[in-house]
């Protein structure tokens, strides 16, 4: 009997989505006892960084030990991707991202490379006991979201003579994909000089001299419609969510920003979002205080199941949009999460005139997304339905018809007013899966690294979505060192411009970005291209310096690039 329980065990085991993980020494012998951590953004059936407020940053964390054969075998809860870690003490291994469920991967120890400094006020003299945190640049966020990447993470506290020290990965231009950007900062309100300094393996990074210090300060008063000053109204970045303060009993506020650059910053009041300030650098109002609190349309929206049953108790996400900000920055989105009442009843925030609310509720574990309204619009929610579950799977292949892994592939909803994309990669054989599509008609976009691009539009009634990279246009980089040398395992990306200005990665009209890894021969092929002109970035590491080279070219055609030393 206690056999036959086993083995029933052992079945249910075996069928539980799982990561398999070898980590190997330096030399490449097995390491035993290893720490694995694996890392994916909590709620991957929301579409970008949505999903952030709902704890630890939207990011979800496994551990595990490798055995003495420097193995291990992680059961995983969601499809992914995921990045996965290994660490020992005075070592670790380069992140290993995409990784999918049923993926396979090895992972190399080598020495960790130490982020070090001293941190400095205006004077020069040494800060001591100050709180250092890793947090990603501003230009991240699309990245992440691009690649449902999970935050970098690290903190560190300046000794007595002001020095400091992080163990940092040497991930950087070690994947074919857009690694976010990350410096660090501190947590008490002091800002750190304009020039951030974005940690790589780089001798630079070994010895950094940052200076603190507020470079200038955002003073105001808030009201509110009535007149009467805002109390305790939270004043924050996005940006920078570590950092607010609060109004006090005159409505008044001090907030430190950088002078150069432009500023949004945003005005909560009893938990609800009102409205940005747009603030420092140039185009800001010159005066905009006393700051009046509009009163904002307010509407009570009640929930429903296909049955027209009230939903008691349901789980609500609201994320406020900002058609400006959001396109031209690329910030996670501002959240409000609340449940139902007994009545099936929730609150609709109110927000301020150029904002837009989405609505996104949860049920058997899912959060699905409900409807969405610009603020002028949201007096007139009345009700709304929960949609069923709809799950999208599909088969990407190459042009040949091989399928394909690691294939980053975007979902849109067409019925959605504001944009939000669902980000997903194929596994091993080729296979995607959303868990939780919106309705309506969608339109999937994929991006293969070297393999190129596809698209296609599907109907509402859609479950099953393949996809097919065309032959199309092929770019060839080759990339030498300044000796002439091929570079091998150098990092190669292609760029379609839009009159001129280079785009982050994604889709959409004329921008497209792809990247990818040289070969032994230093050569990268990239195939199946729409018709464009290519701005061209090679990057590699070599003896603690990035070394850099970049030109143009249009798809068909070849280039040979030249990377020379760019940062100590």
């Amino acid at each position: 009997m206690r056999s036959v329980v086993m083995f029933l065990m052992t079945a249910i085991v075996a069928q539980q989505p799982s990561v398999g993980v070898r980590v190997l020494d330096a030399e490449g012998a097995a390491a035993p006892a290893a720490a694995i951590e694996v890392r994916w953004r909590a709620f991957p059936e929301l579409p970008g960084l949505v999903g952030r407020s709902l704890g630890g940053d939207g990011v979800a964390t496994l551990a595990a030990t490798a055995d003495e054969r420097g193995r291990a075998s992680i059961v995983v809860p969601v499809h992914g991707p995921f990045e996965i870690t290994a660490r020992a003490p005075g070592s670790r291994s380069v992140p290993k991202f995409p990784v999918l469920a049923g993926d396979f991967v090895d992972l190399t120890l080598r020495p960790a490379f130490v982020v070090a400094g001293t941190l400095r006020d205006a004077a020069g003299e040494p800060i001591a006991g100050a709180a250092l945190t890793a947090v990603p640049n501003p230009t991240s966020w699309a990245r992440m979201a691009a690649y449902r990447l999970p935050e970098a993470r690290g903190d560190t506290v300046t000794a007595a003579d002001g020095t400091f020290a992080l163990e940092w990965h040497e991930g950087y231009l070690q994947a074919p994909v857009y690694e976010p950007f990350v410096s660090l900062q501190l947590r008490d309100g002091r800002l750190l000089h304009q020039e951030n300094e974005l940690l790589r393996p780089t001798k630079r990074c070994q010895q950094l001299e940052l200076k603190a210090g507020a470079v200038a300060v955002e003073q105001g008063r808030i009201l509110q419609a009535n007149g009467t000053p805002a109390v305790g109204a939270e004043i924050f970045d996005r940006q920078r969510p570590w950092l607010s303060t609060s109004t006090d009993a005159d409505g008044a506020f001090v907030f430190p920003i950088l002078a150069s650059r432009a500023t949004v910053l945003w005005v909560r009041l009893d938990g609800h979002v009102l409205t940005p300030i747009a603030c420092g650098g140039k185009g800001a109002p010159a005066n905009p205080y006393p700051l009046t609190l509009a009163r904002a349309p307010a509407a009570m929206l009640m929930l429903v199941d296909h049955a027209g049953a009230a939903l008691a108790g349901a789980e609500v996400l609201w994320v406020i949009h900002d058609p400006i900000g959001d396109l031209r920055l690329g910030e996670p989105r501002i959240e409000l999460s609340a449940r139902t009442d007994e009545r099936g009843q929730v609150a609709v925030p109110p927000i301020a005139p150029r904002l837009a609310v989405q609505c996104f509720a949860r049920r058997a574990g899912l959060w699905h997304w409900v409807g969405d309204s610009a603020a002028e619009n949201v007096a007139t929610w009345r009700q709304a339905t929960m949609p069923p579950t709809r799950r999208i799977t599909g088969r990407v292949r190459a042009s040949d018809g091989v399928p394909l892994p690691a294939v980053r592939v975007v979902l849109r909803g067409t019925a959605m007013q504001w944009p939000l994309e669902w980000v997903t990669f194929t596994d091993r054989r080729g296979e995607f899966v959303f868990a939780s599509a919106p309705p309506g008609a969608v339109t999937l976009d994929a991006e293969g690294s070297a393999h190129g691009f596809a698209n296609a539009t599907f109907s509402a009634t859609a479950e099953r979505c393949d996809l097919a990279f065309a032959a199309g246009e092929s770019v060839t980089v080759i990339l030498r060192d300044s000796d002439g040398q091929p570079v091998a395992g150098g990092w190669v990306s292609l760029i379609a411009s839009s009159n001129g200005q280079p785009q982050l990665p994604g889709f959409g009209g004329a921008s497209a970005a792809v990247c990818a890894l040289t070969g032994p021969d230093g050569v990268a092929q990239f195939r199946g291209l729409p018709d464009l002109h290519w701005q061209v970035v090679g990057n590699f590491l070599r003896d603690g310096s990035v070394h850099s080279g970049g030109g143009q070219v249009g798809s068909g055609q070849e280039i040979t690039l030249v990377a020379r030393r760019s940062r100590a």
